[in-house]
C-alpha cells in the first residue's frame, strides 16, 4: 500500500449493541493490512455518547430515535448529515448492509470524491433484487444505488443476485466471511474436559451447541421440536442455547421477539427436556471447543459465520440450507450435514453423537475446510486489496 487508507464501516448497530456483523467486523479489524485505519459510523438511538474508542477503533455515532412516521427518511437524513460533518475523517465509505435506502449517500461520495463499497449480509434482505421489490419507486433510487464503485457479497447467491438485478460484473466481489483460528481452534482432550468442568458439565455428557439470538428465523423453534427425539435415542444429550433470549426497546418488534421466547421456553419447560439457556455470551470460542456438534437450522442466514467457528474448533455442523448460504461452508456428508426438516436434523444429530468413526472424519475435515478456504490470513487481505484497488494502489 501507497499510503493509509481510511476506511469508514457504516453499520447500523455496533459497540455496546452488538449484531453478528459487527462483532465479525471487531474480528476482521486485527487482521487488515496495517496500511488501512478503520472507523465506525453507527446509530445511537440516542443512548450512547456521540464518540469513543473500542478496542483502538474510533466509533462515531449518529442521535437517531426508530419509529414513527417518516422513520426511513429521518434516518437517512441523520447518516448524511454525519457523514457530512466526519467528511474529512476517510477516503473510503464501506456500507454494512442497505444502509442507504435513498441513495443520498452513493450520490454524497460522488459529489465529495469518496469511493463507496456496500456489503451485502442477508440474502432476502439486502440483495439488489430484494431491494427491487421492497422499497417504493425503485426505478428512480435504483439508478443512484449503481454509482456505488464495489460491491461485496459474502455468498455465492449474493453474486447472482447482483447479477440479475443488472449490476456490471466487475462492480461485483465475492469475499467469503472468515474466521480467527487463532482464537478457534481445535482443543486438546486435557482442555476440552477441562472447559466441560468448568461449566459444570461431565466428559460422558453429549453436548449439542447452538449459537445465535433466540429468533424465529434462527429456526430455534424446530431444534427444540427435534431435540424431544434427540434426547430419546442418545443419553446424556444436552442441548446449550448461545445467544440473546431478552429483548429491550432497543430492539424492533420487541413485544413479538418475547412472545418467541416465551414459547420457546414453554416446549423446554412441557417436555421436560435438556436444555440450557445459556444467553449472550463473550466465551462461544470455550463453548465450541467443548461441544461435540453444532447445529444452525437458520430459516434465513447472511453467511453464519458461526458454523465456521464451529468448524476450526472441530465440531461437525449440522445446519440448514438457508437460500444455499449452508453450500458455501458444509460439504453435506463430507464435514458435516445439510438437513430439510425437524425428522432429519434429529436424524443427523443423532448420528453424530452415536458414530465415532463418523464424528472423527468430519470434525477432521472441517479443520482442513477451514484452514484451506476460510482463515482470516486467507480473508482479510481480499479486503484490503478491494480498498487499495479503488484508490489507485491496485490493478
Amino acid at each position: 500500500m501507497r499510503k493509509e487508507i481510511r476506511v469508514l464501516h457504516c453499520i447500523l448497530e455496533f459497540y455496546p449493541v452488538f449484531t453478528g456483523h459487527g462483532l465479525y467486523l471487531t474480528q476482521l479489524f486485527k487482521f487488515l493490512d496495517k496500511g488501512v485505519k478503520n472507523s465506525i459510523l453507527s446509530l445511537s438511538f440516542n443512548k450512547y455518547i456521540s464518540y469513543e474508542k473500542f478496542n483502538d477503533i474510533d466509533i462515531y455515532r449518529v442521535p437517531f430515535s426508530p419509529g414513527g412516521k417518516f422513520s426511513d427518511m429521518r434516518q437517512s437524513l441523520a447518516l448524511l448529515l454525519s457523514l457530512f460533518k466526519y467528511r474529512h475523517t476517510f477516503d473510503v465509505l464501506h456500507l454494512h448492509g442497505h444502509v442507504d435506502l435513498y441513495g443520498l449517500i452513493a450520490l454524497f461520495c460522488k459529489l465529495y470524491n469518496k469511493k463507496i463499497v456496500m456489503q451485502m449480509v442477508l440474502m432476502g434482505s439486502d440483495d439488489p433484487l430484494t431491494i427491487k421489490k421492497s422499497y417504493k419507486l425503485m426505478w428512480a433510487r435504483f439508478p443512484l444505488f449503481k454509482l456505488m464503485d464495489k460491491f461485496i457479497c459474502i455468498s455465492s447467491p449474493l453474486v447472482q443476485a447482483c447479477l440479475d438485478a443488472g449490476i456490471p460484473e466487475n462492480k461485483v466481489i465475492l469475499i467469503p466471511q472468515g474466521v480467527n483460528n487463532l482464537k478457534f481452534s481445535p482443543p486438546t482432550l486435557d482442555e476440552r474436559s477441562r472447559l466441560r468442568r468448568d461449566f459444570g458439565f461431565t466428559d460422558e455428557d453429549r453436548i449439542v451447541t447452538f449459537v445465535g439470538a433466540i429468533i424465529e428465523r434462527k429456526g430455534v423453534d424446530v431444534l427444540v421440536d427435534a431435540w424431544k427425539e434427540i434426547q430419546s435415542r442418545v443419553d446424556n444429550a444436552v442441548l446449550l442455547l448461545v445467544g440473546p433470549y431478552e429483548f429491550g426497546d432497543e430492539d424492533k418488534n420487541c413485544s413479538t421477539l418475547s412472545v418467541y421466547v416465551e414459547s420457546i421456553i414453554g416446549k423446554i419447560r412441557k417436555d421436560d427436556l435438556k436444555v440450557v439457556l445459556v444467553g449472550r455470551s463473550d466465551q462461544v470460542d470455550l463453548l465450541l471447543k467443548m461441544s461435540d456438534v453444532f447445529v444452525l437450522p437458520s430459516r434465513k442466514e447472511g453467511f453464519g459465520n458461526v458454523i465456521l467457528e464451529a468448524m476450526a474448533c472441530g465440531v461437525p455442523p449440522v445446519v440448514t440450507y438457508m437460500d444455499g448460504v449452508a453450500l458455501e461452508t458444509v460439504e453435506n456428508g463430507f464435514n458435516g450435514y445439510i438437513v430439510s426438516g425437524e425428522s432429519d436434523l434429529s436424524d443427523k444429530v443423532s448420528l453424530l453423537l452415536s458414530d465415532k468413526c463418523t464424528y472423527s472424519k468430519m470434525s477432521k475435515n472441517s479443520i482442513a475446510k477451514v484452514d484451506k478456504e476460510f482463515s482470516m490470513t486467507v480473508i482479510a487481505p481480499k479486503y484490503s486489496d478491494v480498498y487499495d484497488t479503488l484508490m489507485g494502489g491496485g490493478d
